[in-house]
């Protein structure tokens, strides 16, 4: 074979190596979409069927489907949790909690509303107990008896359980009835939570006889 065909042959044999190294390429590039792409669809699969099994859960720990026909059970569950707050912090406190707890109702409720309850205690000599002797007031939230309205603002009624602990003397209890006006308003944390606030309210009260 002569140098030149030599020469030759070589560059065929390179133009060849070159051809499928470009062949090689292109299947490595296809194969690597193919991957890519895989993945994706796979992913997409993974976070749809977590997105299925997500649930909600009321205060009560309660399932809510995540359907339009569940709004309103959410929605009653919000006014619930802030009824509780309003009620609690308006009416809960001992010694160390007077000031905390009346600043926090404040931003749940209607000024005058809010000053109107904490004159009753004050006048009642029921801060002052506290502080004195270290008297206990506890209130829980009870039920949601009444709501009303298809918009603001919506009309409330529940009532909760006042529970009185005065040192070693038996456990008092007062049944709270409480009435009001409820719209939205922008959520604070950890103040307002709950997106709503109370326009008018107004409390009355039902002592509750050892035996009941």
């Amino acid at each position: 074979m002569s140098a030149k065909e030599a020469i030759l042959k070589n560059f065929d044999d390179l133009a060849i190596a070159k051809k499928n190294g470009r062949s090689l390429l292109a299947i490595i590039v296809f194969f690597s979409f193919a991957v890519i792409i895989a993945i994706l669809v796979w992913t997409f699969s993974i976070v749809s069927a977590a997105a299925d099994k997500i649930k909600v859960v009321d205060t009560g720990g309660q399932y809510l489907k995540t359907s339009l026909e569940n709004k309103e059970k959410l929605f009653r569950s919000l006014i619930q949790s802030h009824c509780a707050n309003v009620v609690y912090y308006a009416n809960s406190f001992d010694r160390l909690t007077i000031k905390e707890n009346q600043a926090k109702a404040l931003f749940l409720m209607s000024k005058n509303d809010a000053f109107r309850i904490f004159s009753r205690y004050k006048d009642q000599h029921a801060y002052t107990e506290s502080i004195d002797r270290g008297v206990q007031y506890k209130t829980e939230f009870e039920k949601l008896e009444e709501l009303r309205g298809n918009e603001e603002p919506y009309h409330v009624v529940f009532s909760s359980i006042l529970t009185i602990q005065d040192n070693d003397k038996p456990l008092s209890k007062v049944r709270i009835f409480s009435e009001g006006d409820l719209i939205s308003h922008t959520a604070q944390y950890p103040e307002n939570t709950s997106g709503f606030y109370f326009k008018t309210y107004a409390q009355t009260y039902e002592k509750i006889e050892a035996h009941d």
